[in-house]
């Protein structure tokens, strides 16, 4: 997934990597250099509890940050398509790599938490 600014630049990527049982994605700059990783849980459905990504620097492994989708209640979760989301990361992180991460919270929540509609299929656009 490419991110770009409204002048249709791009300045991050996202790219998911394969694997078995958990999702996992590769953040990278606008040179496609990889500068974190996403690591989510092996189930992302949680009943009334959190579904947290874990950020990773890319080299070592270390968690710097999450990503993290909020219980909303049952009434919320079980009749709305609503949901909530919340984003920990360094207050010195690059502005770009904040938004790719924003953008992939987008990109989660399409792919984990989002029904289809009967009749067609979902789009997901999204300018930062």
């Amino acid at each position: 997934m490419e991110i770009q600014a409204p002048t249709g630049n791009a300045f991050g990527f996202i790219e998911q990597e394969w694997t078995l049982w958990v999702p996992k994605f590769r953040i990278m700059n606008a040179n496609r250099e990889t500068v974190l990783r996403v690591e989510g849980p092996c189930c992302t459905v949680a009943c009334c509890g959190e579904v947290e990504f874990s950020i990773v620097t890319p080299t070592d492994g270390v968690e710097i940050g999450k990503l993290s989708k909020k219980w909303s209640g049952f009434v919320q979760e079980a009749f709305t398509d609503a949901d909530n989301f919340a984003i920990y990361f360094p207050v010195d992180l690059d502005v770009h790599t904040k938004a790719t991460l924003l953008g992939l919270t987008f990109l989660i929540d399409y792919m984990y938490f989002e029904k289809k509609a009967s009749g067609g299929d979902l789009a997901l656009n999204v300018l930062i």
